[in-house]
């Protein structure tokens, strides 16, 4: 998909889409960057206020490499963007290094690199973009919502390993991979104080989903962002759950078909291990817990799950 199509991965322009816009709406492409001397970066964003807390919101960052006058040039140093201060993460945790390299995923091309940024936490972000022998630039980004980043007290997000998508597709194919971490999600449960529902797959052990619930029947949604077949979940409850649990597959987040599990594994640790029997394909996954019997008692630290890409 990434090579198709009119806008990359990163949410930047090909020049095909320049030459849509200029055949359907007359408006000229702008001029090529050519190679020059790089003397500084351009950091800027779509916009600098994220809505809420809740991973449905983000900030498109871009940076440009320009030489002394101020112009695009494309030439492509290696960019590192770091969160100097404030909330906020980026798919590597608080920094990105963007590399001029065939065989990098986290590409900086024609002296043009852009990545999304989210935060969990409301606050103020100050953000850096730095190069070698470059004049840097920083950008302000505020996030409005709850609970708020409080500096030296709130547990900022670590460092996530880079895996190298280009040379490890193949393997990425024949094994399940975690399609949950950072994902969007969303619940029945009437809790939107400080355990809110992404607590259960934001990488931290530490943080606990605790619904609120009010009946004996709540459900947790997530958006894998993409097709997958749907191999196991793992949920990591924060004491031994005494309820019956659900998973269901969607591909619109409407019509739901029921995955029937092939084992059900609880360990002494309070870790439960879903195994699907039927490999059903959808974007979103539906995990339902029924007949509660101690409502006060629900807490999850993390869920996982796993699946293997829709198109193999």
């Amino acid at each position: 998909m990434g090579k198709m199509g009119i806008v990359d991965f990163y949410r930047i322009p090909k020049r095909s889409w320049y030459w849509y816009r200029n055949k359907n709406l007359n408006i000229p492409p702008p001029e090529w960057p050519k190679e020059g001397t790089p003397a500084k970066l351009e950091l800027y964003a779509d916009k600098t206020t994220i809505q809420g807390t809740n991973a449905t919101d983000d900030v498109h960052l871009n940076v440009k490499i320009l030489d002394e006058e101020g112009n695009h040039i494309s030439n492509s140093p290696d960019v590192t963007f770091k969160i100097v201060s404030g909330p906020g993460e980026f798919p590597t945790g608080r920094s990105i290094t963007f590399t001029h390299t065939t065989k990098n995923d986290i590409k900086i091309l024609d002296g043009h690199a852009a990545i999304e940024f989210r935060s969990y936490e409301g606050g103020i972000s100050v953000i850096e973009a730095t190069s070698t022998g470059l004049t840097g630039d920083t950008i302000t980004i505020t996030t409005n919502g709850l609970p708020e980043f409080v500096e030296g007290e709130t547990e900022i997000v670590k460092a996530r390993p880079y895996v190298n998508f280009a040379e490890n597709a193949h393997e990425n194919r024949e094994s399940a991979i975690n399609v949950s971490d950072a994902r969007p999600t969303k619940s029945n449960s009437s809790n939107t104080g400080f355990s809110k529902s992404f607590y259960a797959n934001d990488g931290n052990f530490n943080t606990i989903w605790t619904p609120e619930v009010t009946s004996n029947f709540i459900w947790w949604q997530l958006d894998m962002e993409n097709f997958y077949h749907v191999e196991n979940a793992i949920i990591y409850f924060s004491e031994k759950p005494k309820c019956d649990l659900r998973v269901d597959i969607s591909q619109d987040g409407e019509n739901w078909q029921s995955v029937v599990p092939e084992e059900t594994t609880i360990h002494s640790n309070s870790k439960v291990e879903l195994r699907c029997g039927n490999k059903i394909a959808g974007r979103f996954f539906r995990l339902s817990m029924n007949d509660i019997e101690n409502k006060n008692r629900i807490g999850i630290e993390e869920i996982k799950v796993f699946g293997r890409s829709n198109a193999n």
